[in-house]
């Protein structure tokens, strides 16, 4: 199933709309039943952040982070969710490249 905040902003998209536009659809999709797992990304993210800044090459750092999740037997935070491949979304995306929209 395709989270709703992706689904706006792929139908935006659909549509013709700029980037800018259509990545605001999907966060404003954002609310209490959806979205949540943002911040325990930015959690994780910011660990491995944080042992960058204490010197660990970010190569380093993110195999620790995932060797943990692996560990745990846990997926890691904000990841996982489908690839959508081509499509006119996609296809959509040349147009976005070169437009200041």
């Amino acid at each position: 199933m395709t989270p709703p905040s992706t689904l706006a902003a792929r139908n935006v998209a659909t549509s013709g709309a700029s980037l800018r536009v259509s990545v605001a659809s999907g966060v404003l999709g954002f609310g209490i039943y959806h979205g949540g797992d943002i911040e325990t990304c930015m959690r994780f993210l910011d660990k491995a952040l944080a042992q960058v800044r204490q010197g660990l090459r970010p190569a380093e750092a993110a195999a620790e982070l995932v060797g943990e999740c692996l560990r745990l037997d846990r997926p890691c935070p904000g990841f996982g969710h489908r690839i959508h491949t081509a499509d006119r979304v996609q296809r959509g995306c040349s147009r976005w490249r070169t437009s200041s929209n």
